[in-house]
């Protein structure tokens, strides 16, 4: 039996991929461990993994944008750096954390700095993660944003940190040269290869094996999708995190309300419904939705481009109209316009009749449900948790 070591960032967009991973080591007969956030214990243990709470900030209260895109832009930029700053408080307790767990593999998110320093630390062999878009010298996300730190200097000063990390933690240097932040040996990646920009620069160390999707995830969430498919059905959601927004759904109310569109529209936590005004005969309105049984039964999907979100869309050959929030998420709109699998609108600028026109035209051009439909296809073939799971314990096994 071997054991399985999880680090991940605390937003469900990090989490949900790496949950159907763990349920399936586990009915191998292997063990899982995952280090999270304690309001992630309950999804956590529900796959039968291992909780342990992680009792560390990546970043401190005051740094935290909340609903404001352009301060979430500018930290996911610096993130790699504040977590920098902060491994001589986390990394030396988080060692001791992890040694004794004795595990036989680390799997961590890409740029989740810690993990990946306790791993080399440790000399276990770690597995990367990106539930987004893979990134190296030719792409990158926040490569143009001015706070964002150059390869070179991430890179050296992750060297120089675990350099001095090995020695306040009394452990030898590696011998070999130290690895770079762009990429393990292993690094899997949440797309098919044909979703992901500049994909011919990656090389076999990436393996692109689609979303990983928990296909009970949302069993225990009640709604009446029995009332869908008697007419085309608009699914409209934002995501877990920038879902405040009282002003954009009652934008859906006025394009969509009495007309021959079953709108489903899901708006979070951070909305009081009775603050919507009143709602259209022709929507269902939760504050959660589940998604999987809803996409099934959807024509297009209102995304706010979340990666978690288009993948499922598109593994059920759903076209979008994608509404970015963040950076990532204007990467991911323009990618779906250039593969025609829907269209991507300003939120800034967004009216009632661009909404409505935006639809209108998914609706009736039925390219963009091809293209959506072939990327389905594509999505089958990279093969999502089975794939990865299979890959990382091969991976694993060939270390020892």
């Amino acid at each position: 039996m071997a054991t399985y070591l999880f680090l991940t960032f605390p937003e469900y967009g990090h989490v949900n991929p790496t949950l159907a991973i763990a349920e399936a080591l586990l009915a191998r007969g292997d063990r899982v461990v995952y280090y999270l956030a304690e309001p992630f214990r309950q999804v956590i243990e529900a796959t039968g993994a291992t909780f342990r709470p992680l009792p560390f900030r990546l970043v401190d209260q005051d740094q935290r944008p909340g609903a404001d895109s352009t301060q979430a832009n500018r930290l996911l930029a610096i993130l790699p750096t504040l977590m920098l700053q902060k491994s001589k408080e986390v990394v030396p307790p988080l060692l001791e954390r992890l040694r004794a767990e004795q595990a036989d593999c680390l799997v961590c998110d890409s740029m989740f700095l810690w993990g990946r320093m306790v791993a080399h630390l440790l000399h276990l062999p770690a597995v990367a993660l990106y539930p987004t878009y893979a990134m190296n010298a030719h792409f990158k996300v926040y490569g143009d944003t001015p706070d964002a730190p150059s390869d070179l200097d991430l890179t050296t000063a992750f060297q120089n940190e675990l350099a001095r990390l090995s020695v306040a933690c009394g452990l030898p240097l590696l011998e070999t040269h130290l690895p770079t932040i762009e990429a393990e040996p292993l690094t899997i990646v949440f797309l098919p290869r044909a979703f992901q920009p500049k994909s011919a620069t990656f090389d076999e160390r990436f393996v692109f094996v689609g979303p990983s999707i928990q296909p009970h995830r949302d069993a225990h969430l009640a709604f009446p999708v029995e009332q869908l498919g008697a007419q085309p059905t608009l699914y409209i959601s934002l995501g877990t995190t920038f879902n405040n927004q009282v002003e954009f759904y009652q934008q859906c109310f006025a394009a969509f309300g009495g007309t021959s569109w079953q709108v489903v529209l899901s708006h979070g936590t951070h909305v009081d419904q009775a603050a919507l005004g009143p709602i259209p005969r022709n929507f269902l309105v939760a504050p959660h939705v589940p998604q999987l049984e809803v996409l099934p039964r959807a024509d297009i999907f209102i995304s706010h481009g979340g990666m978690n979100s288009v993948m499922e869309s598109l593994a059920y050959g759903v076209p979008l109209v994608v509404i970015p929030q963040i950076r990532e998420q204007e990467v991911t709109g323009q990618r779906v316009r250039e593969l025609k699998l829907g269209i991507a609108l300003d939120r800034a600028a967004l009216t009632v009749d661009e909404l409505r026109e935006a639809v209108a035209l998914v609706a009736s051009d039925p390219t963009f449900r091809t293209h959506a439909q072939t990327m389905q296809q594509m999505i089958q073939e990279a093969g999502g948790y089975q794939r990865a799971t299979d890959t990382i314990m091969q991976y694993a096994r060939a270390y020892v």
